[in-house]
């Protein structure tokens, strides 16, 4: 059976370096595809400016989440974001609040996560329906 060239791609890209299939290898599928759809969806429907807003956030928190640029994202945090560190119980419960760039950029990365799971929770469907 012959792969599609992004099955291809994804599979020398990731797989070959890691031997092992992962939820930051699923994570770069989904990232992969959005990418597709975002494309898509300027070409075919420029005036449908949810679903591309809605795929551009996705993307942008699919690289918060596997920590692309980290050093970058930990200067950026330091220097001129502000996380708000009130609601941490709600994401982070086993660690202390701190001021702690890197307790920052977890905290960062995990309100990434809950907020992509939230926009494929009640945007998936609608995207396409």
């Amino acid at each position: 059976m012959k792969k599609s060239s992004l099955e291809q791609k994804i599979s020398f890209n990731k797989v070959s370096l890691s031997g092992d299939f992962d939820f930051s290898y699923m994570l770069d599928v989904e990232k992969t595809k959005l990418k597709q759809f975002l494309k898509s969806w300027e070409e075919h429907n420029p005036g449908d400016k949810g679903p591309i807003r809605d795929f551009k956030i996705c993307i942008s928190l699919l690289d918060i989440i596997e920590g692309e640029d980290d050093d970058k994202w930990l200067e950026y945090l330091n220097l001129k974001r502000k996380v708000n560190i009130r609601n941490a119980k709600r994401f982070l419960r086993k660690l202390k609040p701190s001021e702690d760039a890197m307790y920052k950029l977890e905290l960062y990365k995990t309100k990434a996560w809950y907020l992509y799971n939230l926009i494929r929770t009640y945007k998936l469907m609608s995207w396409w329906f």
